[in-house]
């Protein structure tokens, strides 16, 4: 029997995101959820500090 055990994906986004930039950390999540056959969980929230590269 296989043990159970949760998958957290966590998202972090600059508070100035733009929707594309959402939809796409959405969609890469989504694929690992995937990957890691449907068991994860996704969060999504925002960074306090974001830095300009």
């Amino acid at each position: 029997m296989e043990g159970d055990f949760q998958i957290t994906i966590g998202i972090g986004l600059c508070e100035m995101a733009s929707e594309d930039d959402v939809h796409s950390a959405m969609k890469r999540a989504e694929e690992a959820r995937y990957h890691a056959k449907k068991k994860a969980e996704i969060r999504l929230f925002h960074r306090a500090h974001c830095k300009n590269f």
